[in-house]
């Protein structure tokens, strides 16, 4: 949405990028740019596109969807239950919830996802979710996961993370 907003002003996405539950004015001004309400669209692009280093809209620019590694896939907010991992449509790997959180069938990879905050990371039987709300004030969720493993990590070590039903 970042690089949308920066290089594809009449983009509907972009201008959503300011909403408050989005996170786009935070980020902003992390870069040092004024995101006033009382401040244009207009105004606030031209400052960001003058702020933001090339180095990191090139790296925006080659962001991927989705990536899989071993017997995982991550996403940002899952998949389309019965759609082959690489047909998956951008807009499900970034948006979907209801019909993805609610299908309990094995999608051929461990789901690895976020999008819908929950209490605490928590592995199911063919998804985990990494969502713990860290962008609300919630603590941020880190696991390692091995071939057949996923581990939260805690700072007491590893907590081996069973399928939650």
């Amino acid at each position: 949405m970042m690089w949308r907003f920066l290089q594809e002003p009449d983009q509907p996405e972009g201008h959503r990028w300011l909403e408050d539950n989005i996170g786009g004015r935070t980020t902003l001004d992390a870069y040092g740019i004024d995101t006033a309400r009382d401040r244009s669209f207009e105004a606030i692009r031209n400052d960001a596109r003058a702020a933001v280093p090339a180095t990191h809209l090139d790296l925006l620019g080659h962001l991927q969807n989705s990536y899989r590694r071993g017997g995982a896939f991550f996403c940002h907010a899952g998949i389309r239950p019965g759609v082959p991992l690489e047909d998956q449509a951008e807009d499900d790997l970034v948006w979907i919830r209801g019909a993805f959180l609610n299908d309990p069938g094995d999608h051929g990879a461990l789901i690895v996802h976020g999008h819908t905050p929950i209490d605490a990371v928590t592995l199911y039987a063919n998804r985990l979710n990494l969502d713990t709300g860290a962008a609300y004030g919630g603590p941020l969720g880190v696991v390692v996961i091995e071939e057949d493993a996923v581990f939260r990590l805690t700072r007491d070590g590893r907590v081996r993370l069973r399928p939650t039903a």
